[in-house]
């Protein structure tokens, strides 16, 4: 298990969780290392994806298997937060799962 947190921004790499639903201020990266997982935030649900973004003060919940995965914390009023909220557009979305 690692954690970091450095001017605004933390990450954790673990393996197998699962988290109850919980929302914090964070603008959240989650990938799975060579791995999938399931995901869920408000009646969105996510199968068998290997990495999201979910935007700050959105309950959610993680639901993992006895894999690795990175998860990358960024307030959102850093500029780099600010620019992803940008170009994904926010107003319609709480999360995304991203293609890598």
């Amino acid at each position: 298990m690692i954690f970091e947190l450095k001017n605004g921004i933390a990450y954790y790499e673990g393996r197998n969780i699962t988290t109850l639903p919980h929302t914090h201020h964070a603008l959240e990266l989650i990938f799975g290392i060579g791995a999938t997982f399931d995901f869920q935030v408000g009646n969105q649900y996510f199968h068998n994806i290997d990495s999201i973004l979910v935007y700050p003060d959105v309950q959610h919940q993680f639901l993992g298997e006895d894999q690795t995965y990175l998860f990358i914390f960024l307030e959102p009023e850093l500029l780099q937060s600010q620019q992803i909220i940008k170009q994904t557009n926010l107003s319609t979305l709480k999360a995304l799962s991203l293609p890598i």
